[in-house]
């Protein structure tokens, strides 16, 4: 997809990225503030949660959230906010004549929310229903916990829900208060720029919000070895779920980044796969995951997935012997080139639209302050080698830093320190 990609710095202290999309009929617009779980009060990891809840809803200019929510749509256009670990946001996607309407609208919410009490009981009772909701997914429950025992922010649904009561009004308060500065703001704005990014800049620099001091940094999480695999009992659960991370040193080039996407690829992507494909030939498993996401300090590499209990050492067995394979002898250049293409081809095939070009561009801004620029992924693929891999691999197996979680019912209890065994065997 055509398009440039431009950084600003405007007058308030807001960072942003416009990326130009020449002849595109939709914008998609994120505004993003370091404002996520980790700045809650201590044993009140929602109150970011909440506030987010509160803040796309009544304000000084449209008093209800029915209001504002029938303003802002009127001609079809959407929003959402959100909360995660680290950051708090809030998007739209508009027909590309409504931008600067629909900015203006997400800055009349942003900067003068109202916070009645009305409003913050109701929705303490909406974000309650919402955990109870996340709560049935099993497999992101028991990341959470996992990620909890081992040292990261996470918290699980169950213990965020039982902190809701605790939450008041005054905390919401106090967390907007201190994450809602315009130099705790960045943005990343994709669609036809040419003729929109003068008003929408305009809007920006002129948000209703103190200066602050600077874009908050980020937690220095502590990551610490699990003494045994956690266990988590579930008897509602047929199978299990299981997930292992191991935690890496941040990584300092793309190359890595790079890498390690190529051997998520390589072991999990597709019937052909060296682990997927291997595990569905033998009717052992109708999935399994590859993932990673990143810290300050760290980049965690993740495989996940659900199994019966029968079919789990023999699921482990395979998963460690394709890592150690590639990490011990590396890969024939054949397959470092067909994974290239493929590679190419499904980053082209996933960044089509405004807003898959802007989530493209979003993490690594956010978190890093850098720009990946899409263009040159094509280039960058070059210096994914079967040495690079190879390091990646041999990391993985040798970090110093690792947990495995397993959640199980009550009649079928894995011996989870064999199964660990098992990924950590020489």
């Amino acid at each position: 997809m055509q398009h440039n990609v431009r950084h600003v710095t405007l007058k308030n202290g807001a960072e942003g990225l416009y990326i130009d999309m020449p002849g595109a009929g939709v914008v998609a617009i994120d505004i993003v503030f370091r404002a996520g779980d980790y700045l809650s009060p201590a044993g009140k990891t929602d109150t970011a949660h909440v506030m987010e809840h509160l803040v796309l809803g009544a304000n000084k200019k449209y008093p209800s959230s029915k209001e504002y929510s029938r303003e802002f749509s009127k001609y079809g256009a959407y929003n959402n906010a959100y909360t995660g670990d680290y950051h708090m946001g809030y998007e739209a996607e508009c027909e590309a004549s409504e931008a600067a309407r629909i900015t203006d609208l997400l800055c009349d919410a942003i900067e003068a929310p109202l916070f009645t009490q009305t409003d913050f009981i109701a929705e303490i009772g909406n974000v309650r229903e919402e955990l109870k909701m996340r709560r049935n997914n099993d497999d992101v429950e028991l990341s959470l916990m996992l990620e909890d025992a081992m040292g990261f922010v996470p918290k699980s649904f169950k213990q965020r829900e039982s902190e809701l009561s605790a939450i008041t009004l005054a905390d919401v308060h106090a967390h907007y208060k201190k994450t809602h500065t315009s130099s705790n703001m960045r943005f990343v704005i994709a669609g036809p720029m040419d003729h929109l990014q003068k008003p929408i800049t305009e809007r920006l620099a002129s948000i209703a919000l103190p200066k602050g001091t600077g874009y908050i940094e980020l937690p220095d999480e502590q990551p610490k070895q699990l003494k045994s695999p956690l266990l988590v009992r579930n008897a509602n659960l047929d199978n299990l779920c299981y997930r292992w991370e191991a935690v890496l040193p941040m990584f300092s080039s793309l190359v890595q980044r790079d890498s390690l996407s190529a051997l998520q690829e390589l072991l999990f992507n597709g019937i052909h796969s060296r682990v997927f494909g291997d595990l569905r030939e033998k009717g052992l498993v109708y999935g399994i995951f590859g993932s990673n996401y990143e810290t300050k300090h760290n980049v965690v590499n993740v495989i996940s997935g659900q199994v019966q209990t029968a079919n789990i050492a023999d699921v482990f067995e395979i998963l460690h012997k394709e890592i150690a394979t590639i990490a011990n002898n590396g890969l024939p250049e054949k397959e470092v080139q067909d994974l290239r293409k493929r590679a190419y081809g499904e980053v082209q095939r996933y960044n089509q639209t405004a807003s898959q070009l802007s989530g493209w561009y979003r993490q690594p801004f956010i978190t890093r302050n850098e720009i990946i620029y899409f263009d040159a992924f094509a280039e960058r693929l070059e210096h994914v080698t079967s040495s690079s891999i190879q390091a990646i691999a041999q990391a993985i197996l040798e970090a110093p830093i690792d947990g495995l979680g397993i959640m199980h019912n009550d009649t079928e209890v894995p011996d989870a320190r064999q199964l660990f065994a098992k990924l950590k065997q020489g």
